[in-house]
C-alpha cells in the first residue's frame, strides 16, 4: 500500500512513473541459450558489426529483435537464436530456423516470451538462417536473417 501511495504522490507531482522493463537478454547469454559455452557468434559480413546478427523487422521497417547464428567448434553444430526486443516478456509466435545445405532444416517455433532457439549439425556444410516474430494477435510479422548460403565449414 505504501508503494502505491508513493507512486500516486510521485505521479501527482509530475514525476514520471514507469513500470520496470522485462528482463533483456544480452549477446553474452547466447551461448548458454544454445546449451554450451563453446558456442560463439560467427562472422557475417552483412550482419550488424560484421557478426551473424541480423535485424528482425516488420514490412514497415520496425525492428522487433535480432536473429543470431552461432557455432561450436567442439560439436560442429550451429545454433540460431531469435531474440525478441519488442513484445519481450509477452507470449507471441517466435521462430528460429536453421537451413543446412543438402541437409536438415531444424525449426523451433512457439508462443515464446523471450526467444526461440534451434541447433543443428552443419559440420562441413553451408548454412542460412532466419528468425520470425509475430505480434501477440498474429496480425503483423517481422522477419530477418540470411537467405544465401554461407558460413561453410
Amino acid at each position: 500500500m505504501a508503494i502505491l501511495a508513493s507512486a500516486t504522490a510521485m505521479a501527482a507531482s509530475g514525476i514520471a512513473v514507469t513500470a520496470p522493463s522485462a528482463y533483456a537478454h544480452s549477446e553474452s547469454e547466447l551461448p548458454g541459450i544454445c546449451g554450451s559455452s563453446s558456442y560463439f557468434i560467427v562472422s557475417d559480413g552483412g550482419g550488424v558489426g560484421g557478426k551473424a546478427k541480423r535485424p528482425v523487422t516488420t514490412p514497415s521497417g520496425a525492428r522487433w529483435g535480432y536473429v543470431y547464428l552461432l557455432y561450436s567448434n567442439s560439436t560442429g553444430k550451429n545454433c540460431v537464436v531469435t531474440l525478441k526486443t519488442t513484445y519481450h516478456g509477452t507470449p507471441s509466435l517466435t521462430v528460429a530456423e536453421l537451413r543446412v545445405e543438402n541437409g536438415d532444416r531444424p525449426v523451433d517455433k512457439g508462443d515464446y516470451t523471450h526467444y526461440a532457439d534451434v541447433q543443428g549439425n552443419a559440420a562441413g556444410r553451408c548454412v542460412s538462417y532466419r528468425g520470425i516474430i509475430w505480434d501477440p494477435k498474429n496480425t503483423v510479422m517481422a522477419s530477418g536473417g540470411r537467405s544465401s548460403w554461407g558460413n561453410c565449414g
